[in-house]
């Protein structure tokens, strides 16, 4: 609550309906970004903080859970191209991963949108989710 009192465009579902969503279906994506948030360490923490409460509410499911991270750089609809990069949702994401590198096995992302992401985010997405040099 206190997120969506500060950043209104952050909104999050409760737990229950992601666990039932994810009893029903396949896959979820979450999309983390157009969030209003205007500052990158804000982006990164409030992704790091959404993201395993939404996998461990996903737990008891079989859904793939896919975060939705952004490579777009269109301004408006509480998008903010400064904070909400792949290089922002990408640290935030880490931060949420347990210390020993297990991600929960249903986890991944998903890049939006794929007809924007360019070289400078292929290299970002190596680095920060792969692990490989930025080539």
């Amino acid at each position: 609550r206190p997120i969506g009192r500060i950043f209104p465009e952050a909104v999050l579902w409760s737990r229950e309906y992601y666990a039932a969503v994810a009893e029903r279906v396949d896959q979820v994506t979450v999309r983390m970004y157009d969030t209003g948030i205007p500052f990158s360490w804000a982006y990164s923490a409030i992704v790091g903080w959404l993201t395993p409460r939404v996998w461990q509410a996903m737990a008891e499911g079989q859904a793939e859970l896919l975060i939705g991270v952004p490579t777009h750089r269109d301004e408006g609809g509480g998008f903010s191209a400064g904070a909400e990069t792949l290089e922002s949702a990408l640290t935030g994401i880490a931060y949420a991963i347990p210390r020993d590198g297990d991600a929960p096995p249903q986890l991944g992302l998903a890049i939006h949108a794929y007809g924007t992401t360019d070289d400078a985010d292929w290299a970002t997405w190596r680095r920060y989710w792969l692990g490989l040099p930025a080539e």
